[in-house]
């Protein structure tokens, strides 16, 4: 490493065909791909980033079979593309002429090893002092050794706002198991189900049916598929009522007089008592002072809890009790129609 100056390994250097006391006076930028998702081993340690804040990449550069320079470039200075999975570093070399071969291997902040790439063609410009190389970086890290994955279960129902857990499992060759590797879990419609990408809940949205997979990250790319139902959710005990918009105001604003006949959309949500959506509640919007009209006066919220009503505006003062069957608790609109 460039710290370590010392007469053993000045000798060893210059044995293999390097300079080790020629002074960095080139760069030489790699393009890196194939970062993955890392497992919650790795991410537990590195926060989830593939820009090795607290790691380190190793860099070796050949001139055949001769070493002409090895470099150890802190992990902070790679610097990610947009979505993670690429980037540049940029490492300082020795002046360099011609045609090198270069390998790369990515450590983590406990010093493991998470990536490798070798055999690099890089080629130094005429004046010796920069050169290019690019590469797609194989995974070698925990669960690296995983050739096929399981989703489990293989089909499941849940209803609109629910969320229940899968399971992804991979399996190595020699047929033992992990749920501790890279991969990727996608949706095949987000408008019906959508699943974290890290644990692996879905949470249903909207009616119907779709479905969830899980994919290796790297290697066999090998993936595995959930058939997925969102049905309507079940009725519960309504507990509770806010209004979400608009939102409201005091007398004193002066966005709180709006002219004669502006619509108003009032949408409420209604929670049960254990605090999640509730679906099925009826709803209605009473005009205290006569003026105004609000359409419709009763309806039913939907999966997620919601409900609205088209409020015109009267002149003079525009007053809206919004309450919900069997509880005491109120959402209140009011306006200055002038």
């Amino acid at each position: 490493m460039r710290r370590l100056v010392l007469p053993t390994i000045l000798t060893l250097f210059a044995a293999c065909g390097g300079d080790a006391t020629a002074p960095d006076t080139a760069r030489l930028t790699l393009s890196l791909s194939g970062f993955v998702a890392l497992p919650p081993a790795i991410t537990a340690i590195d926060g989830g980033s593939v820009r090795f804040s607290a790691g380190r990449f190793d860099v070796t550069i050949r001139n055949g079979a001769k070493v002409f320079a090895k470099r150890s470039v802190d992990g902070g200075k790679f610097v990610a593309a947009a979505g993670g999975s690429s980037g540049t570093l940029d490492v300082p070399t020795p002046h360099g002429s011609g045609t090198y071969s270069v390998d790369v291997e990515a450590f983590n902040a406990s010093g493991v090893k998470l990536y490798t790439a070798s055999g690099l063609t890089a080629t130094y410009d005429a004046n010796g002092t920069a050169a290019t190389a690019a590469a797609e970086l194989s995974y070698v890290g925990p669960g690296g050794d995983v050739t096929s994955v399981a989703l489990t279960p293989g089909s499941i129902t849940v209803e609109a706002y629910q969320s229940k857990p899968l399971t992804c499992t991979g399996t190595r060759a020699d047929g033992s198991t992990t749920t501790d590797f890279p991969r990727t879990l996608t949706t095949d419609n987000a408008a019906i189900v959508i699943i974290d990408p890290v644990g692996g809940i879905i949470t249903g949205q909207g009616t119907g049916l779709s479905g969830v997979s899980c994919s290796l990250a790297y290697g066999t790319r090998a993936s595995s598929h959930t058939a997925v139902t969102v049905v309507n959710r079940t009725p519960t005990t309504p507990a509770s009522i806010v209004l979400e918009s608009p939102a409201p105001l005091s007398s004193n604003s002066p966005d709180f007089v709006v002219p004669v006949g502006t619509r108003f959309v009032l949408q409420v949500r209604v929670r049960d008592t254990q605090g999640g959506y509730a679906a099925g509640a009826s709803v209605t919007c009473t005009v205290l002072t006569s003026n105004g009209t609000c359409d419709p006066v009763t309806t039913l919220t939907g999966n997620d809890g919601t409900a609205s009503f088209v409020f015109i505006m009267g002149p003079a003062t525009n007053a809206v009790r919004i309450s919900v069957a069997g509880i005491t608790g109120t959402a209140a609109f009011n306006r200055f129609g002038g």
